[in-house]
């Protein structure tokens, strides 16, 4: 029996994502059937196939990975979404370099946040940007490994990106920021934590763009409180919609 709060519900926060080997009884129902409206989901574990629960689930907009033991094994299983707009990978610390492959299932990502995921690298980047070219906001965050040449590799999405923000970014420096000028959309970059970056190179960079007739707003922070996450996203959708209603 499906409740009819089960059929309007918008946002999902899974403890456990888990379905068992093909040996053993599986579930009768996909997450799309008994949550046909579901557009968001939090995810902190997931065990065997887990993933594959996701398939059918048509409206999702916003998935976001905070799984500390997500293995490219597991990853390598999540269906084909194509409504996905929002993908957040944080502390994924088992995830290696070949689970970007795991990017094609969802080419139509607009929003992608990478955070405290040593699997992102220069070379994660690289090949991440070929499978999602209409990223329109990237924020990377507490990403290690990633430096100047990562960040190079962002020219590929010139025809979409909007929004760039880094945090803590100790390998990046300047000269990595550069790839700015090339990236014609760009009308927000925003540093914060990032020591090789300081507070001159941010305006130095604001200065250049000026120059070249782009309206760019660059801010530079030495410290963030609050921690950014796709999951603040999550009531935006629905509270709109409501207001509307009662207008």
């Amino acid at each position: 029996m499906v409740l009819p709060i089960m059929q309007s519900l918008r946002t999902l926060i899974i403890g456990e994502l888990h379905m068992p080997p093909l040996d053993e009884p599986q579930p009768v129902v996909r997450l799309g059937a008994l949550f046909p409206a579901l557009e968001n989901v939090l995810l902190f574990h997931v065990v065997h196939r887990g993933l594959l629960l996701l398939e059918g689930l048509n409206r999702l907009r916003r998935l976001v990975f905070n799984c500390t033991v997500l293995r490219d094994e597991l990853l390598g299983l999540l269906p084909t979404l194509p409504s996905l707009k929002g993908l957040q990978l944080e502390g994924c610390n088992h995830l290696t370099g070949a689970a970007v492959g795991t990017l094609r299932a969802v080419p139509g990502v607009e929003q992608l946040l990478l955070i405290d995921t040593p699997a992102v690298t220069d070379a994660f980047l690289t090949e991440a940007v070929v499978h999602l070219r209409a990223i329109r906001t990237l924020i990377l965050s507490r990403l290690l490994n990633v430096r100047d040449e990562g960040l190079q590799v962002l020219v590929a999405l010139a025809g979409s990106l909007e929004q760039l923000e880094l945090r803590f970014m100790p390998e990046v420096t300047p000269a990595g920021l550069q790839v700015v000028l090339q990236l014609p959309k760009v009308t927000l970059v925003a540093v914060s934590e990032c020591v090789g970056i300081g507070k001159a190179a941010c305006r130095e960079l604001g200065a250049a763009l000026m120059a070249a007739g782009r309206d760019v707003n660059v801010e530079h922070e030495t410290t963030v409180l609050v921690s950014v996450s796709l999951a603040d996203e999550f009531g935006t959708a629905e509270e709109a919609e409501g207001l509307g209603q009662r207008r």
